[in-house]
């Protein structure tokens, strides 16, 4: 149940340990002298998320009792109950137009400001699993177990849509500004048949791609901004899906069981930590580029844009490994079970919560190597698939003409009487106008996708232009303005036989993860 808290009581429970880790040197590191100095903090009790807040230079380490510490550089300055969060705080997302911390909690959503925390009056579900900021609308989507609340920056409550089950995560397109949502699909036994892909526009289902087979509903999908494709990790079939608006263009196999993806914009990869393996996959596009060695149980990815470099938490080796494109160029030790990972954009330190030790370790950046990225020509850009895209200009051009014929015909009759005379006179006049109306151009650059499981067609842009003339010499008038259309992605299904069962996304110590979190096969 939702309930507001009046009063916020912050209880600081645990000091900052501070600790000088050894980190093992890779092929792109030369020197003991580059590596860095790894601090250990203790926090709550198995923490299984982390979250930053920009505008405090804060991170958060939510715990699985539901408390939550929060970190500023290398400091525990404070602690939050677990009673204004809930059973566990599985996971953040940063609002921006408010400036606040949104944590899915137990009892709902709760939003952080500083040091305090408090569950919102609006009914944002009662069983979040994870949350996303939509920018181009400053909505929050939430993910429930079987629906998704979309909250306002007031966080009124803007819409609620009936969904699947069990989700998995969710990434956000900026070129269509849509927002992608993962929820495995699940037959009345209760195993998991395929995963859902929903694709939102502020408060409206616009597409939806369906994998059958594919067990990758656990796992949160990322957006390549280079391509403007979404990755979705098959688990089950040791693949990943991508995606472009509401097609399935390509399928790429990785190693088993993918667990965790981010994206590194300034080389254009998409990494993909696979658990089972012991690897991480990168790809470019819709291909594979490189498999880069790692330690055991890779279970998350994050992306350093100071140093450009990728950080991988090994769950079962107590070490971060660190990517340099395809190549490993260190292995730090952190604490027992690294499960997450986040970046401190304010000091560009690398977070890992450790689950089994309690504690969360704050790497330093490995040099400030990082490349600059151009949005606008961004490197690593894979081309387009052959066969896939076509790009079609169609223009219109409509013009009436009126011509008016005017005929006057006058007849004169004059009478004289000496001698009587009657003379008639006839005059006729003819008056001939023509006119050209506004003449209307219409120019539209069509970018469509055909494959076999339908079109999707986007309007890039569409441009009219209208102009009037007139045989008289009256002047003339040109307007212009443009026009943005988007068409409606079908629903496109993507058989694949997979089978299998993902380890679960969000760690828990044994015997104490939620019911939910427990798949039957």
């Amino acid at each position: 149940m939702n309930r507001l808290f009046p009063s916020i009581s912050i209880l600081v429970l645990f000091a900052s340990i501070s600790t000088i880790t050894p980190m093992v040197i890779g092929a792109g590191i030369t020197s003991a002298a580059a590596a860095p100095s790894v601090s250990t903090l203790g926090v709550t009790a198995f923490p299984i998320s982390l979250g930053y807040n920009p505008s405090n230079g804060y991170v958060y380490a939510g715990g699985f009792n539901g408390s939550v510490s929060v970190i500023s550089g290398t400091t525990v300055i404070g602690t939050i109950s677990s009673s204004h969060i809930g059973y566990t705080a599985q996971a953040f997302a940063y609002n921006p137009s408010n400036q606040e911390e949104y944590v899915a909690g137990g009892d709902g959503v709760s939003l952080i400001s500083g040091l305090s925390a408090a569950v919102i009056s609006t009914n944002a579900g009662s069983t979040p699993q994870t949350l996303i900021y939509d920018p181009s609308n400053a909505f929050v989507y939430v993910a429930n177990l079987g629906s998704i609340a979309i909250l306002a920056s007031d966080n009124a409550l803007k819409g609620n849509l009936a969904v699947n089950p069990l989700p998995g995560g969710f990434a956000f397109d900026s070129f269509d500004n849509y927002t992608y949502a993962s929820y495995m699909i699940q037959n009345s036994a209760g195993v998991e048949t395929g995963t859902e892909v929903y694709v939102l526009s502020g408060v409206s289902l616009v597409g939806n791609v369906t994998l059958a087979g594919g067990m990758g509903g656990f796992v949160a999908p990322v957006y390549d901004a280079c391509n403007g494709y979404v990755y979705l990790a098959d688990t089950s079939n040791e693949s990943v899906s991508v995606i472009w608006g509401a097609t399935v263009v390509g399928q790429v196999s990785v190693g088993k069981q993918p667990a965790s993806l981010a994206y590194d914009p300034a080389n254009g990869f998409v990494y993909v930590a696979n658990y089972v393996s012991g690897t991480v996959s990168a790809l470019s596009g819709t291909g594979l580029v490189g498999t880069v060695t790692v330690g055991s149980s890779p279970v998350a990815v994050a992306y350093n844009p100071h140093d450009g470099n990728v950080y991988v938490a090994n769950e079962n080796s107590g070490t971060v490994s660190v990517i340099s494109g395809t190549t490993l160029v260190a292995t730090i030790p952190v604490g027992k079970d690294p499960v997450a990972l986040t970046y401190d954009a304010s000091n560009y330190d690398v977070y890992v919560a450790n689950n089994g030790g309690g504690s969360v370790s704050v790497i330093p950046p490995l040099g400030s190597a990082g490349a600059s990225f151009n949005s606008s020509s961004p490197k690593g850009c894979a081309p387009v698939p052959a066969g896939l895209i076509t790009t079609t200009t169609v223009t219109t051009t409509a013009t009436s003409t009126i011509t008016s014929t005017a005929t006057i015909t006058a007849t004169r009759t004059n009478t004289t009487t000496l001698p009587p005379v009657i003379t008639t006179s006839t005059t006729t006049q003819t008056s001939t106008s023509t006119m050209t109306l506004p003449q209307a151009t219409t120019t539209q650059t069509i970018t469509t996708m055909v494959t076999a499981g339908g079109t999707t067609a986007r309007v890039a842009n569409a441009t009219t232009t209208t102009s009037s003339s007139s045989s008289h010499g009256g002047p003339s008038a040109t307007s212009s303005s443009a026009i943005s259309t988007l068409i409606a992605f079908p629903v496109v299904t993507v058989v694949a036989f997979l089978g299998g069962l993902l380890a679960g996304k969000r760690r828990a110590p044994k015997g104490t993860r939620p019911p939910e979190w427990d798949v039957k096969v």
